[in-house]
């Protein structure tokens, strides 16, 4: 293995950059879901999760200028303890490539019209989602409908999903603009799909927040030991996480 056309000259020079690559490809997932999407990572928190997830945060949070860095309990069963308390979900969706009518008012009623046979197949939709919670043995009466639309403008090759309302277009175009900076009001516009959720509620555990530090921290000192940050070995304190209150400061 090779570095710039060198051989890496130590075990660690090469498990550097085996962790700058995989920061690198979680750096760009993190960028379409938030600057691609018109989000600006600096306004939010980064929560990191996986049995490793804390080795990469800081990172992260400091290429993506983020402040603050959440790691929750248990990092390594946090995916396993949120589907085991998630809300039950089913997802319908259909394809139609509807153009979207005029919506000024010399057309208003057949825009009008339009937005009536949405909300008819809307309706299809659901009713078809409530028959598969059914089948699968859930109770689909208790389940709640979220109706959306995927939108573009005509010849666009992607879409904005918005939720279903009368004023769809003007919510497509205030989340293009958001999204990408600009948007073309006067374009026509095409549905490109319908998308019902829906969501049974489930009953969630409670959880008890942690109690306050109480005493030196170091009861629970673990260890010191060398470890590698930022290209160089640091002594590090290492902390039993279970034995560490609210409030800690280490």
């Amino acid at each position: 293995l090779k570095k710039s056309g060198s051989v890496f000259k130590s075990p660690l020079e090469l498990a550097q950059g085996i962790v700058e690559v995989a920061n690198a490809n979680m750096e760009r997932a993190l960028r379409v879901i938030s600057v691609e999407r018109g989000h600006d990572p600096r306004d939010f928190t980064l929560v990191c999760f996986g049995g490793a997830g804390g080795l990469h945060a800081a990172e992260l949070a400091r290429a993506t200028g983020m402040r603050q860095v959440i790691v929750p309990p248990s990092p390594g069963t946090f995916s396993a303890l949120g589907i085991l308390i998630s809300d039950i979900v089913k997802d319908v969706s259909l394809s139609v490539l509807l153009p979207v009518p005029d919506e000024r008012e010399k057309r208003a009623a057949r825009f009008s019209g339009f937005v009536a046979t949405l909300s008819r197949q809307l309706a299809k939709l659901e009713a078809e989602g409530r028959a598969q919670l059914k089948r699968e043995g859930f109770p689909s009466e208790r389940a709640e409908a979220e109706s959306n639309l995927d939108v573009r403008a005509l010849g666009q090759a992607y879409e904005l999903t918005v939720p279903f309302a009368a004023d769809f277009p003007a919510r497509f175009h205030r989340e293009h603009e958001r999204a990408y900076g600009y948007a073309h009001r006067g374009r026509p516009l095409e549905v490109v799909n319908l998308r019902v959720r829906l969501t049974i509620p489930t009953p969630k555990p409670p959880f008890r927040p942690r109690a306050a530090t109480r005493g030196p921290l170091r009861a629970a000192l673990v260890k010191t030991k060398p470890a590698w940050f930022g290209s160089r070995s640091w002594e590090t304190s290492f902390y039993d996480r279970e034995r560490l209150g609210a409030g800690a400061r280490i």
